[in-house]
């Protein structure tokens, strides 16, 4: 019988989805302008809410310490850097997790 994830395995998992949003985001957004972390998180917010389309980027946009951490892991995980202006930079192996796509309504929203 299979019991599913535990609470811990589901945690990683949103984590995982969070990573390659934010790497996504940064490719999407970032054909035309530079952006900082907060802006990537914001652009993911407006687009959630712009789409009418729930996947919790309001709900992140929304609390700092999480946003924290998510940047740390993002960075002790080499999938961006940040620039002395404060713009995110996606490293080699961000690039590689930036081709999962997000889903149509939040990438047409980030596309605009």
């Amino acid at each position: 019988m299979n019991k599913g994830l535990t609470t811990e395995e589901l945690a990683l998992v949103v984590l995982e989805r969070q990573v390659e949003a934010v790497t996504r985001a940064v490719v999407l957004i970032g054909k035309h302008k530079k952006i900082t972390f907060n802006d990537v998180l914001r652009e993911l917010a407006h687009a959630e809410k712009k789409a009418q389309f729930i996947c919790g980027f309001e709900a992140l946009n929304g609390d700092e310490e999480y946003k924290i951490f998510l940047k740390k892991h993002l960075l002790e995980k080499n999938f961006i850097t940040i620039s002395a202006e404060d713009y995110v930079i996606l490293t080699e192996a961000g690039q590689e997790r930036a081709n999962i796509k997000l889903p149509p309504q939040i990438e047409q929203q980030l596309s605009k």
